[in-house]
């Protein structure tokens, strides 16, 4: 083929060579062949060298594609040259960072920063000055320039705790204020949590991003863990006061987790079920877990019970007859609070003779059970707001055991002489003899 028929500058295709057509910029001839020098659709240059007869093959059948050039686009150039002149800008203005910032800087800055630090080969330095002298700018520069320079991809940035926002102490006085206000305006249950829930998120949503401590951003279902947790623990708190906790060891903040569970749950949704998921979101706002061995559903003495993705509470009248309900553990460990005072309905109602025994042996904190035992009784969850709601049989329980709590309790905890001590004791109290 003469020199001349080469379609130099037009788009070809070259089957068994290229996969796509390539542009043809030079053909060189050696031997029986040639060398034609291409350029990929890329802008990446390549070669390829054809016998005459593919010679013949290729460039007798042309790719019938448009031969003209898209021109660059003229935008891109300008961005391609600036992020050029950007790049080596160190190179003729020592003080580029500074140029780029628009920051006035001080003499003593500079002096640290392009004559101290960034002249060592290799930057090991410790910036240490008065308050107020600038070592955040000093930082900053020295940060940039070495951006600049290459020299860094990545910099880790520990902030002192006081600079950064924490959001948890807005969060609770956000909630403690909603919890009062709508308490004292008689909402309750539910409504009170779900209203108190949407005003604590503005804690959290009112920032871009928020993060935990280790600097990892904390996903949008956190959130609302975190929220519920400080509203439940508020209303706890809350319920703990209606009933004459004292907010010390008598406290109903200091029960157990199965017991706090149990106690926020009647208050908030009574003896309704729960599908699962809404089931599992309460839960992790009172830090228990459903399902799993060790979960509060698992077990025979479970305390909670899952039926085709739904989960409802089990009262005293389902478990109090298990004789190992309340009792200590093999290893000594007290069971949970809330399964002590099921127990103690249950018998209170079918074997009164034998609950001394049982409180000998179990040994629970009678103060926080009858703090418990109070508020499982209380006007909220009785549902006197509504008038045509009729209390369980283990709201009739509580309202027993609560009013006859010295001869239920005390009387068969206590022997006589006991008693009698507690008694003489109170006279002198009261100033009797």
């Amino acid at each position: 083929m003469a020199e001349q028929q080469f379609p130099i500058g037009r788009r070809i295709k070259v089957p068994g060579h290229f996969a796509e057509p390539v542009v043809l910029e030079a053909v060189r001839a050696i031997g029986d062949g040639f060398e034609c020098r291409v350029r990929l659709s890329d802008g990446t240059p390549d070669e390829a060298v054809l016998s005459r007869d593919e010679a013949a093959a290729v460039f007798g059948q042309q790719a019938q594609v448009p031969t003209s050039i898209k021109p660059v686009d003229a935008e891109s150039v300008r961005l391609l040259v600036e992020s050029a002149r950007i790049r080596l800008a160190h190179t003729h203005d020592r003080h580029f960072a500074v140029s780029l910032s628009g920051i006035r800087t001080l003499p003593h800055q500079i002096e640290a920063v392009y004559l101290r630090m960034l002249p060592q080969p290799r930057l090991r330095y410790l910036l240490a000055d008065d308050p107020g002298a600038g070592k955040t700018i000093m930082a900053g520069l020295l940060i940039k320039e070495m951006k600049l320079r290459e020299a860094i991809d990545r910099v880790l940035i520990l902030c002192p705790a006081p600079l950064k926002t924490d959001v948890v102490p807005e969060l609770e006085m956000i909630v403690r204020e909603r919890v009062q206000t709508l308490w004292d305006q008689g909402l309750s249950g539910a409504d009170l949590v779900i209203a108190c829930v949407g005003a604590g998120l503005r804690a959290f949503t009112r920032f871009a991003r928020v993060e935990y401590a280790n600097g990892e951003e904390v996903p949008a279902e956190r959130f609302l863990a975190e929220v519920e947790t400080v509203v439940l623990d508020t209303i706890l708190s809350r319920l703990s006061i209606e009933v004459g906790g004292n907010g010390g060891r008598s406290s109903l903040a200091g029960v157990d987790p199965a017991t706090r569970f149990y106690t926020l749950w009647r208050y908030t949704y009574r003896s309704a079920e729960l599908d699962a998921g809404e089931a599992i979101v309460f839960a992790n706002g009172t830090h228990v877990e459903l399902d799993g061995l060790h979960g509060l559903s698992a077990g025979g003495r479970a305390l909670v019970e899952k039926n085709k993705g739904k989960f409802r509470l089990r009262d005293f009248t389902e478990r109090g007859k298990d004789d190992k309900l309340g009792l200590p553990a093999e290893n000594g460990q007290s069971a949970p609070l809330i399964d002590a005072l099921h127990r103690t309905l249950w018998l209170m109602e079918h074997r009164p003779r034998e609950l001394g025994e049982f409180l000998q042996e179990a040994q629970p904190d009678r103060e926080q059970m009858r703090l418990v035992a109070q508020a499982l009784a209380g006007p909220a969850l009785k549902g006197s707001e509504l008038p045509d709601v009729s209390p369980s049989a283990e709201l009739s329980a509580l309202s027993k055991l609560t009013a006859n709590w010295r001869s239920v309790i005390e009387d068969n905890v206590f022997s006589p002489t006991e008693l009698q001590d507690s008694k003489r004791g109170q006279r002198r109290m009261f100033g009797k003899s």
